[in-house]
């Protein structure tokens, strides 16, 4: 499959991620306990669930065979930086679903920035991103103020989400999960950024008393203080 599909089966995306939203916000399909947890367990706000069209998927609903796997799941669509769909990643939220957590759409992922949509225009005015791994770190990093942050959804970093970012700025903040693994990521990262000229990349370690974080577990608890003056240190911002 290519990077982009075809004008039909793109707007049939595009409307598809618009009735997931719509789904999710309407207890008639089945998605009371699905919104419950975005806004209770997670803290995401309803304008958020909204800018960024987090949806939910019916049991029985008609879909494309390649989306049979979304069913009674909470969708976040991933699109370029246009806003149009290019996949979908899923999550289930009820403790004893005994399904696999996170499904993934088939997309290519070293193409896409979650979120770049809508953190493009704050990435020019503050002329720095913030990449995270996952979609919900991301969405607390937009309510906590950081609307310039971006999620990989994995912890590999491409060269072509890096020409993305370097036609916005050349200053990188990473802030991956607070553990051995995350920041083995991030260092990786940080090593990739900085074998382009010009290229400037920040490591934030979320660990506190010992105590690791990802940035969702650490935003839903705290200010983002930490982070932003982290932030404002290494790029020498009034």
């Amino acid at each position: 499959m290519g990077v982009y599909r075809d004008g039909f089966v793109q707007k049939s995306y595009n409307s598809i991620s618009k009735k997931f939203n719509i789904f999710l916000k309407n207890e008639k399909y089945g998605s009371k306990k699905a919104l419950e947890y975005l806004i209770e367990e997670r803290k995401i706000t309803e304008k958020i669930i909204d800018l960024y069209e987090i949806g939910y998927c019916p049991e029985k609903i008609s879909l494309p065979d390649n989306l049979n796997f979304l069913r009674d799941r909470i969708v976040f669509p991933v699109k370029d930086e246009y806003g149009d769909v290019a996949g979908f990643t899923s999550r289930i939220y009820e403790k004893n679903d005994d399904r696999e957590r996170w499904l993934n759409d088939i997309y290519d992922k070293s193409y896409f920035l979650y979120g770049l949509d809508v953190a493009f225009d704050y990435i020019i005015k503050y002329n720095f991103i913030i990449l995270v791994e996952g979609s919900v770190d991301a969405l607390l990093c937009y309510k906590s103020g950081l609307k310039n942050t971006v999620a990989l959804l994995t912890t590999k970093f491409s060269d072509i989400q890096m020409a993305k970012i370097m036609r916005l700025t050349h200053n990188i903040v990473v802030v991956m999960d607070g553990n051995e693994s995350g920041q083995m990521a991030s260092k990786e990262i940080c090593e990739n950024i900085n074998k382009y000229r010009d290229m400037k990349s920040i490591n934030v370690c979320l660990k506190e008393n010992g105590i690791e974080y990802d940035p969702a577990e650490y935003l839903s608890k705290k200010s983002p203080k930490f982070i932003i003056n982290q932030i404002k240190k290494n790029l020498n911002k009034e």
